[in-house]
């Protein structure tokens, strides 16, 4: 299945580029949405956990890296949300990412990355999942998750890289 943006009307997301929404086994334990399905080298995938205040996305073991994520406007006011990256055992912020534009990864990509300091939508309508996108350095598969955050877990600094 192939769609242009407007992925889910809840979510409010908008854009002009075509996005795979593939059909894949999604599971979820906790607070970890552990997902599985086939991957082209750079289109874009959309994926759906339930709305938090943050996310790390990580890759599973032989899968290809991240090489690019769009992230949806959910409707609170919110222009920008806080990306962090794995570098030397700690998670460290690297740059404000606004909604609805693609970002792309360095060069090979990245196996990790958190979205932290969403402000959550308090109106009865707000959306109930983040519906993001991420493409990939290479085809192949992904069986990577993304794990929802509370602001507790942003004081968690160190990592595993």
């Amino acid at each position: 299945m192939v769609f242009t943006y407007a992925w889910n009307p809840r979510s409010r997301c908008a854009g002009n580029r075509e996005h795979h929404a593939p059909e894949y086994a999604k599971t979820v334990t906790g607070q970890t949405s552990q997902f599985a399905f086939p991957v082209k080298r750079n289109q874009p995938v959309t994926i759906d956990p339930p709305l938090a205040w943050g996310y790390e996305y990580a890759i599973g073991d032989g899968d290809p890296a991240f090489n690019s994520v769009i992230l949806p406007l959910i409707g609170n006011g919110q222009k920008a949300y806080e990306m962090q990256i794995c570098r030397f055992h700690r998670w460290v912020p690297v740059r404000r990412l606004k909604p609805l534009n693609e970002y792309h990864f360095r060069r090979h990509g990245l196996s990790r990355f958190r979205i932290v300091n969403i402000l959550l939508p308090t109106v009865s309508d707000a959306p109930t999942e983040w519906i993001s996108a991420v493409s990939f350095t290479q085809a192949g598969s992904f069986s990577g998750s993304v794990t929802t955050l509370a602001p507790a877990d942003n004081k968690v600094f160190s990592c595993e890289e």
